[in-house]
């Protein structure tokens, strides 16, 4: 069996439409999945500055309970400084002694 020799191949050349249509699609896929990277991008910058943002608030109403809770155990060892002065004073021991 021969091939006939005679079948040309043609190859067709897209017209400049076609080739615009193609770039405009290619150019359109890229800028579409920029942004989405983008938008993913700044959500997550979003997330972090807000995550950073409330253990910030934490640590400060952490920091001021415990000053607060400082200044009280501080009121209180004042005065138990006081009553210390007071039993352990001379008057009241020779008073204690009579």
């Amino acid at each position: 069996m021969a091939v006939p020799m005679s079948r040309s191949f043609q190859i067709r050349k897209p017209s400049q439409r076609e080739l615009v249509r193609k770039r405009f699609l290619f150019n359109q896929r890229r800028i579409t999945v920029a942004f989405v990277m983008g938008l993913g991008f700044m959500f997550s910058l979003g997330f972090l500055y807000l995550y950073q943002s409330n253990q910030l608030v934490t640590l400060v109403n952490q920091r001021e309970k415990l000053l607060r809770d400082k200044a009280e155990l501080e009121k209180i060892r004042d005065s138990l400084m006081q009553e210390e002065v007071r039993l352990s004073s001379l008057q009241r021991i020779e008073f204690l002694a009579r």
